[in-house]
């Protein structure tokens, strides 16, 4: 991608990841090849992030050979297509797409055994820890949570030295045990094989059986593809990819109830910037699809922005996390999502509170997302006239009134003036040589000051139309748009 750099687009190279076996469909009779599959979640994020680019990937049939004149149809193609996800099975051409699943009236809750142990890796952490004290909720006695750095031994008092972020794991491992729950924290990075396989040594000579495993370890590390260090993107893989597979492989003979991965939405329609993210999660997807092709127990679950800090959401102030549409999940409806999903023994479920008339013209703000049809449209003009009859009509009263000639100018400090306050900035910023990104602007938040216009002047605004224009050409836009439809 890096090497097609600049030179890719209209007329120039463009790129295909093509793989074999790599994607889950529900087609596969001999099983997934996973190690591939970061390269389809990868190329989600590069569809973002350099549409001009990507052409799609195509994931050939693993249960027979090769089909080299199926995959030179659909490369050669005159017209690069709609669906840039292709997998081919038994001769068909499969593409995937999101449905909209009404949560159970009353959700079922997984058997949970008091008299067996439940694994988390990453358990000391804020996700690890909500899971630790839901299978509490549902009557677990024994727990044993891993982390890369564990914590001091916790049979004294805190004396008030330990750092923050400890002492308040350690008050969470302390509530758990005063709620009856005997909680073993095991210090080990998920990708040690030595302390893995010496911890489920140890687990499975104990008098307990192991029942279940929660793998809830990960990072996110953003960074642009073009920018991005193999440093960072190899240390966001680590947890999900090598860390998935060698806790596999040590409970594979294991009669688990089950084995449940913390993947993320970022794998099904994609992030920018979490390029790595994105490749990890689509690793844990696949590989639970592997195992349960091998009558294994597995489930990933692609989770949507968490109401907490952690790998999966991250807290932003309020009216930010808002205005991108995706909704933090209340976290006890995230685990009475996990529960229902175990109880019903499903391999994957994506998990969300997504405002799809803000999200969905984001995500096809460069080119269409066929994985999203029918989940919601770009908003319509009746419906921007409607929003913008409940706000206040001053702005536009004042935009109708410019003289013609004055109108691209005016319109342009508008523009400027409702960016400072958006990145909260003094206007005087916006001078000479200057890059939006480095005031901390992106895609999200150009969507907010697209909705922002379109609600104070009732502006029908094509969304892809806006963000190939540069900011220093909005007010041009928005003068052009008052004259057509506004008078």
């Amino acid at each position: 991608m890096r090497s097609l750099g600049p030179d890719g687009g209209a007329g120039g190279p463009r790129l295909w990841v093509v793989t074999r076996g790599a994607q889950a469909t529900g087609e596969e009779h001999g099983g997934l090849r996973v190690a591939a599959a970061p390269l389809l979640g990868l190329g989600k994020t590069i569809a973002l992030e350099h549409p001009e680019l990507w052409s799609g990937s195509i994931d050939l049939d693993p249960d027979t050979d090769p089909d080299a004149d199926t995959l030179a149809t659909l490369l050669l193609r005159d017209a690069a297509p709609d669906d840039d996800q292709v997998a081919v099975r038994g001769g068909a051409v499969l593409v995937p797409r999101l449905t909209r699943c009404a949560p159970p009236a009353a959700a079922p809750a997984p058997v949970i055994r008091a008299d067996a142990v439940y694994l988390i890796t990453g358990g000391l952490g804020g996700v690890g820890l909500l899971v630790a004290n839901w299978l509490v909720d549902q009557g677990a006695a024994h727990l044993v949570l891993t982390g890369r750095t564990g914590l001091p031994d916790l049979s004294g008092r805190d004396d008030g030295t330990l750092p923050p972020d400890t002492a308040e794991r350690a008050a969470a491992v302390r509530a758990l045990e005063e709620r009856g729950a005997t909680v073993r924290v095991a210090a080990a990075d998920v990708c040690d094989e030595a302390a893995m396989r010496g911890l489920l040594d140890e687990l499975r000579g104990g008098a307990r059986p192991l029942a279940g495993v929660v793998h809830a370890a990960g990072l996110s590390g953003g960074q642009d593809l073009a920018e991005s260090e193999p440093e960072l993107f190899r240390a966001v893989l680590r947890p999900k990819t090598d860390g998935a597979w060698l806790l596999h492989e040590l409970v594979a003979d294991l009669p688990l109830d089950f084995f449940a991965l913390m993947s993320s939405v970022a794998s099904v329609w994609g992030a920018a910037h979490l390029g790595a993210y994105t490749a990890a999660n689509q690793f844990l997807d696949a590989l639970a699809a592997y195992r349960r092709a091998r009558s294994l127990p597995a489930a990933t679950l692609n989770w949507g922005r968490w109401d907490m800090v952690s790998g999966l959401g991250g807290r932003g102030r309020p009216e930010r996390v808002a205005a991108t549409g995706f909704r933090a999940l209340d976290h006890e409806t995230a685990l009475a999502r996990l529960g229902a999903v175990l109880a019903a023994g499903e391999g994957q479920r994506v998990v969300a509170e997504v405002d799809w008339a803000v999200v969905k013209p984001l995500l096809e703000s460069r080119r269409v997302r066929p994985v999203l049809t029918g989940l919601g449209a770009d908003e319509a003009p009746e419906q921007a006239g409607q929003q913008g009859a409940a706000a206040d009509d001053e702005v536009l009263t004042w935009a109708l009134g410019l003289p013609a000639g004055e109108r691209e100018q005016a319109l342009d400090e508008y523009v400027w003036q409702t960016l400072a306050e958006q990145l909260d900035v003094p206007r005087s910023e916006f001078t000479g040589d200057f890059n939006l990104l480095d005031f901390g602007y992106d895609s999200l938040g150009a969507m907010r000051t697209l909705a922002k216009f379109r609600q104070e002047l009732r502006l029908d605004l094509e969304t892809r139309r806006f963000f190939e224009i540069s900011a220093e050409f909005w007010g041009r836009y928005l003068a052009e748009s008052l004259a057509e439809q506004h008078g």
